[in-house]
């Protein structure tokens, strides 16, 4: 991480195993109550004094026999950002996309 006048600039990626349509399905409860906006494959994320940038890259179908899943990677890249607003931000947009099992 850098410091950036006086706040920091990060980058995270997850490879996620969801289609783009479910990504964006449930974005909204993902950023609540952030103000963003979105395009075909970038989020744009208003956080503060800073921003956050979400990019999705869809990859190849992960197979396992006849099941097929589908894998995005998303990168988050935080411009002006505290780590610990990072922290709250990443913290929440995980548990948003989190899915039970058992």
């Amino acid at each position: 991480m850098a410091a950036h006048c006086g706040r920091l600039s990060a980058h995270v990626r997850r490879m996620m195993s969801i289609s783009e349509a479910d990504f964006f399905r449930i974005l909204p409860r993902a950023l609540t109550p952030y103000a963003y906006s979105a395009t075909q494959n970038v989020i744009s994320v208003m956080l503060g004094h800073g921003s956050v940038d979400i990019t999705l890259s869809p990859q190849p179908d992960h197979k396992l026999a006849v099941l097929v899943l589908p894998v995005l990677a998303v990168d988050i890249r935080f411009k002006g950002v505290s780590e610990t607003d990072q922290a709250i931000f990443i913290t929440q947009f995980d548990k948003s996309y989190q899915r039970g099992g058992g």
